[in-house]
């Protein structure tokens, strides 16, 4: 029989005699095409790499123009198949995961592949000026402090650089000057400099955060003598 999406027979019962049977028809459907199943998931692309936050789920939903969906099946990082139930919590930090469905006739899709990764930590920062145990003037450092003292004294303007790195991708760096907001950036390096009147003690806070709002920060004190 040629394969159409649906094909009608109609049959009739004739007997010796020329008694008719009223005619009966039967509509026959072919469903030759497989399902097809999409990953639903919410992550970030870097670098051709797919990121997630952990704790977040992975969702797989088949469709079937046909005889319908049976039943969706996976299996992580090489281990044995199952059948999907609910969505799949991540825990790990890589997922190589394999998936596909199968239709109430037995056709069967093509195998589908995800590849994950994820970022379950936040980024590590680093405060590279001004340093501890150091003498600062208009941002030049002239003398390194002797003896246990982390005090970090400062002559005019503060030049302040700062590092991070992340799993994933560092997304947001914030510079606080006693705890106010002062410099965003976006990006794992940067420079800044905080020229205002000042003396006495102020703390300096840098903070990193990553593409899923994990953050880290890090606190110095440092003394200023700055009339501008």
């Amino acid at each position: 029989m040629e394969e159409k999406e649906n094909t009608q027979f109609v049959t009739t019962v004739i007997d010796k005699i020329n008694n008719r049977e009223t005619a009966k028809s039967c509509e026959v459907y072919v469903d030759s095409s497989p399902p097809f199943t999409t990953a639903n998931l919410n992550s970030r692309l870097v670098d051709g790499t797919k990121w997630m936050r952990k704790g977040e789920r992975v969702e797989f939903i088949a469709t079937d123009n046909g005889a319908g969906v049976k039943a969706i099946y996976y299996k992580i990082n090489g281990n044995e198949w199952k059948k999907y139930e609910m969505p799949i919590v991540l825990e790990k930090e890589n997922y190589s995961i394999e998936f596909y469905s199968e239709d109430n006739i037995g056709n069967i899709e093509a195998r589908q592949y995800l590849n994950l990764s994820v970022d379950s930590s936040p980024p590590k920062i680093k405060i590279l000026s001004p340093k501890k145990q150091c003498f600062y003037v208009a941002g030049r450092e002239v003398m390194h402090l002797l003896g246990n003292t982390n005090n970090i004294f400062i002559i005019g303007k503060t030049f302040i650089q700062v590092e991070a790195v992340d799993e994933s991708r560092v997304d947001e760096l914030n510079i606080y000057i006693d705890g106010k907001l002062k410099f965003k950036k976006i990006g794992e390096k940067t420079e800044w400099i905080w020229n205002e009147r000042a003396f006495g003690k102020h703390s300096i806070k840098v903070e990193a955060k990553d593409l899923f709002e994990n953050s880290v920060s890090e606190e110095l004190d440092i003394w200023v003598f700055n009339i501008i």
